[in-house]
């Protein structure tokens, strides 16, 4: 909920709010209006440019507002192929530019207009210009791409080393808690889920083209009798898939050198993650299962990185941590 309203108010805006097309049932009534306004001027916009130009306007004063998932995948979705269509023209790389002058395609638009200005004849090299940037501008989104798999990894596992979670209610989970369940598009209201599972893609260039990647990762927190007692953060070759993206180098969860390579990195990684709660130097401990590749106990706390058995199996870290 953001913000709050006095209750002679509320009739009124909830009537407001529920003439907002598209606005999905059980969204949040009491948004604050400087959100919903906002939300409204984008939803109304008929011009994809302005649309686009109020998606971005509404992020930037709302990246946490009530609506900004879903603006947010409207404008991700939107905005390359309105691009694409603009660079035909300078008259339309123009409109671009003055609908969107800090958009993810602003620089090509600008290098565009450049072209155009110079009065290129040659069509070819025109084309091939706008191809370079359009390029340019997908390897920068694959780089995001490869670079959000390990972000969410260990901005999962810092969750599960959050102090207070182990022995809370689940209407008392700590916030990092809550936003780590919440996932890509969390829900603004109610209890937290107690599983969250996001397909991450990235992607990865090869000999001859770029290949499409999609992990699994799920992040479980487990509860007895109403009490969180452990957090897991698992996936099918997971770590294979996060040493891929690192290296930016394709690997073959069928080839045990590659796995191999993916469990040292999944280790060295995890093994930092894990330093400031259970540092090494007196938390160290022996693996009791062959495929335990770190384990660190100590204090009440402990955390164990498994590989899976073979290609296709989950990869996992699990934690627990003293009641509190």
């Amino acid at each position: 909920m953001r913000g709050s309203h006095p209750l002679g108010a509320i009739g009124s805006f909830a009537l407001l709010v529920g003439s907002l097309a598209g606005c999905a049932v059980g969204r949040p009534f009491l948004a604050s209006s400087d959100d919903l306004a906002d939300y409204r001027a984008f939803r109304v916009a008929a011009h994809e440019g302005v649309r686009l130009s109020r998606a971005q306007h509404y992020l930037a004063r709302h990246p946490r507002g009530t609506w900004a998932a879903d603006v947010k995948r409207a404008f991700e979705a939107e905005e390359p192929e309105y691009y694409e269509r603009a660079s035909g023209s300078r008259a339309k790389t123009s409109e671009y530019l003055a609908n969107l002058p800090q958009g993810p395609h602003a620089a090509a638009a600008i290098s565009l207009l450049t072209a155009f200005d110079t009065h290129m004849e040659d069509i070819a090299t025109r084309k091939l210009l706008r191809e370079a940037h359009r390029t340019e501008a997908k390897l920068e989104s694959s780089s995001l791409q490869r670079h959000l798999l390990g972000e969410i990894i260990l901005g999962d596992v810092a969750a599960l080393l959050e102090p207070d979670l182990y022995g809370a209610h689940r209407d008392e989970l700590p916030d990092p808690v809550r936003r780590a369940l919440g996932g890509l598009a969390p829900s603004t209201w109610g209890n937290p889920p107690t599983v969250r599972s996001d397909d991450i893609f990235y992607s990865i260039p090869t000999h001859l083209v770029r290949e499409s990647r999609v992990v699994t990762v799920e992040l479980k927190v487990a509860f007895d009798h109403g009490l969180a007692t452990e957090g897991m953060l698992s996936g099918p070759d997971l770590f294979v898939a996060w040493d891929e993206a690192d290296a930016v180098q394709p690997r073959d969860p069928t080839d045990d050198k590659d796995r191999a390579v993916a469990a040292r990195h999944a280790a060295d990684l995890l093994g930092g993650a894990l330093e400031a709660r259970l540092p090494a130097a007196r938390c160290n401990a022996s693996s009791s299962a062959p495929r335990e590749i770190l384990v660190r106990r100590c204090d009440g706390w402990s955390a164990v990185v498994t590989v899976g058995k073979g290609p296709g199996d989950r990869d996992s870290i699990s934690v627990s941590g003293p009641r509190k």
